[in-house]
């Protein structure tokens, strides 16, 4: 199978800066600089074969909609925080443990 880009989630959000918007694709969600570059990037050189890591929903598809604005982080470990466990099950049903490669691009922790 192909390699697969992981953009991680950031902080900054399309709700930030317009607290009125809806519900809206993962990949317009994250605004800030550093994920704005990283799914840039990744829709460059892997535009069929991308995924986010988000805190709270996990791995999503670009066009994945996320209703509202939320605040969780892998450094600070709360409910809103999705599980290992969570995680593991994703990989699984979405067959992503099956890619020869993965690229994941992200800050520092």
């Amino acid at each position: 199978m192909a390699d697969l880009c992981i953009v991680t989630c950031g902080k900054k959000k399309i709700w930030d800066k317009n607290p009125n918007t809806g519900p809206t694709e993962a990949k317009n969600v994250y605004i800030g600089p550093l994920s704005k570059k990283g799914i840039k990037y990744a829709e460059k050189f892997y535009p069929d074969t991308w995924m986010i890591l988000s805190a709270k929903h996990g791995f999503l598809d670009p066009k994945d909609i996320i209703p509202q604005n939320y605040d969780s982080s892998f450094n600070i470990k709360n409910s809103k925080t999705i599980s290992l466990e969570e995680l593991k099950i994703q990989i699984q049903n979405e067959n992503l443990d099956e890619y020869e490669r993965i690229i994941v691009l992200g800050g520092k922790y």
